[in-house]
């Protein structure tokens, strides 16, 4: 358009005509040979991701296979090979994305045949095999329940019983030494006396 504009007094000059239509096909070769240079850096791209995310998943066993890491690259290639679209000159990047997948296809399935892969996949089987078993924090509460019943007399009964079950724990005494205990100057002795005691067991 800026040609035209700058060369309309000329307008029915043939050399304008023939300097016009060279520009013209020289404007339209370089953009096309750029678009074709950006689609197959991004095929390079693409495959390069492809390998890497193929390698990823046995190596650390994320449990994607070929078809999963295809689409995932096929779908990152479509949005930047859009971008460099020109629909004007009817420069598409569907059939790159084609050849992208078929060369994608073709390499999957060297891959999973290859050595690679089974040296990769007992390297990792081995590193787990030889990685230390972690020990997981635990943490238990208990509770104990000491009682003690002591009703007059100088001490000549005394009982002591107890009950265990998991993280409870009761012991349980009687003993008639109260009025021994106040001659003793222990002063007034309660009939009974119950102490609880919560515990915890950290195993770290």
């Amino acid at each position: 358009d800026e040609y035209e504009d700058a060369t309309s007094m000329h307008a029915n000059s043939q050399a304008r005509a023939r300097k016009g239509g060279e520009l013209n096909t020289f404007l339209k070769s370089s953009i096309t040979a750029l678009f074709q240079r950006q689609m197959v850096l991004l095929q390079t791209q693409s495959v390069t991701q492809f390998k890497d995310l193929l390698l990823n998943s046995v190596v650390t066993g994320g449990g994607r296979n070929s078809n999963g890491s295809k689409e995932v690259v096929l779908d990152s290639f479509s949005k930047k090979a859009e971008e460099c679209s020109v629909a004007a000159l009817h420069l598409s990047f569907h059939s790159y994305k084609e050849s992208l997948k078929n060369s994608m296809t073709s390499y999957a399935q060297l891959f999973e045949d290859s050595a690679t892969v089974q040296i990769s996949a007992m390297q990792r089987y081995e590193r787990l095999a030889q990685r230390p078993i972690r020990r997981q924090p635990n943490a238990n509460i208990g509770l104990n329940l000491t009682g003690a019943l002591r009703p007059r007399g100088f001490g000549n009964f005394q009982l002591v019983t107890g009950y265990s079950d998991g993280p409870l724990v009761m012991n349980f005494s009687v003993c008639n030494d109260a009025d021994a205990a106040e001659q003793e100057g222990q002063g007034s002795v309660p009939l009974f006396r119950l102490q609880p005691t919560l515990h915890y067991d950290l195993d770290l």
